[in-house]
């Protein structure tokens, strides 16, 4: 069989490939919500995609690779909201220059002992 007799969930997060699935069980028994039922030849259905809570355990755990969970966004919080974005955030902030650069000319002797015998 090939791995185009896809059966996909309407409302929830989860994809099976029926054309990849061998129908080993291991998803059904394996979801913490019960999401997976079995057909009558054995087969998995997606019987309740609304109570998948994106675990991964199935698709992990899926030894045919025929499931494929969609992550839904993570929701900001109120606090997140109300911050600045990361990169304004995690900017280093550049250094003031109020006054001008002091040009090496313009330095007073400052004397130093030693380098009169130097030459």
């Amino acid at each position: 069989m090939k791995g185009n007799d896809t059966t996909r969930s309407a409302a929830g997060p989860v994809t099976l490939d029926l054309g990849l699935c061998k129908a080993c069980g291991i998803c059904v028994a394996i979801c913490p919500r019960q999401v997976y039922d079995r057909d009558s030849l054995g087969r998995p259905v997606i019987a309740r995609a609304d109570e998948c809570i994106q675990c991964l355990r199935c698709e992990l755990h899926c030894p045919d690779f025929a499931i494929e969970i969609r992550r839904r966004e993570r929701k900001r919080t109120a606090a997140a909201q109300s911050a600045p974005p990361r990169a304004a955030r995690d900017a280093v902030p550049q250094p003031r220059h109020e006054d001008p650069p002091v040009v090496p000319s313009e330095l007073p002797d400052a004397g130093i002992a030693g380098d009169e015998g130097a030459d």
